[in-house]
């Protein structure tokens, strides 16, 4: 049943050709930006998207919204690999006068307009619509990681570097550039955010630290993907080679824009679901 209902929804989509290793934030970062985009949904929004996180949850039972925004990379974990190109878009970044490879054409732009189209259709069964909503509300925090949205092509990585995870670095929170970005830097603690009291309390001051625009954003994930780009040309890859340890510059800045982009998220996802949920 549940395998059917994802294969008629997207349509004979099967996965191919090459796939970074992906994750987005980890599991704490996506819970951030799933705890700053709550508190924003009105009322409306809140009751319907609660009702459909919860839809599927016969297959695949979750806590709540925050705990959902962890779903697409359980599946991955799971062995359900047809969604692995949704996670990032592979923009080419091409020096030493070498051409980049074009993006997988179902990437991750392509992915959260599919979802919003699935979610807001009330002609799909419920459990279609929460699958494909809990896909995107992490899909919302991929695409604001800067190293989801770029693939660097020079004579060190002619087949291209997959968004960092080529290029190793010593250091003990990671093992490449890629994951380093995933987990923020350092920016918070795990362990201690494994608590949902400790995690809403180090949301709250993300948002202090970078308060939102007072105005909506506009929903256009193809804009948000370009501006993640320019991110990781200009603070992905400074200018020595990343091949030893990331001084504390470096880590810094990390951190800056990692905080920043997690509580751009939060709000740029709690404008979309609230456009999809509760439009006037």
């Amino acid at each position: 049943m549940f395998k059917r209902i994802v294969w008629l929804s997207l349509n004979g989509f099967i996965a191919c050709g090459w796939m970074m290793v992906a994750h987005g934030w980890d599991a704490r970062g996506h819970e951030l930006i799933g705890a700053i985009a709550y508190t924003q949904l009105t009322p409306t929004t809140q009751q319907q998207v609660d009702a459909l996180i919860h839809a599927p949850d016969a297959v695949y039972p979750v806590r709540d919204f925050i705990a959902a925004t962890t779903f697409a990379d359980e599946l991955k974990q799971q062995g359900v690999t047809i969604y692995n190109h949704w996670h990032y878009i592979s923009q080419p970044y091409a020096t030493d006068g070498r051409r980049g490879r074009l993006p997988h054409s179902h990437h991750i732009v392509w992915a959260m307009e599919r979802c919003q189209t699935l979610v807001s259709n009330t002609h799909l069964p419920a459990f279609t619509r929460g699958f494909f909503l809990r896909m995107l509300i992490h899909l919302v925090g991929d695409i604001h990681q800067p190293l989801h949205t770029i693939q660097v092509f020079s004579r060190a990585y002619p087949e291209g570097d997959l968004g960092g995870n080529r290029q190793r670095i010593d250091h003990p929170l990671a093992i490449n550039l890629h994951q380093l970005w995933d987990r923020a830097g350092g920016l918070y603690p795990q362990q201690s955010l494994r608590h949902r009291q400790s995690l809403m309390v180090f949301a709250k001051q993300l948002q202090i630290d970078y308060p939102r625009q007072s105005i909506p954003h506009a929903v256009r994930p193809a804009h948000w993907a370009r501006q993640s780009y320019f991110i990781a040309i200009k603070y992905g890859y400074p200018s020595d080679a990343l091949q030893t340890t990331p001084d504390a510059r470096y880590l810094q800045q990390v951190q800056q824009i990692a905080g920043r982009q997690l509580v751009l998220a939060g709000d740029r996802l709690a404008d979309m679901l609230n456009q999809l949920f509760d439009a006037p």
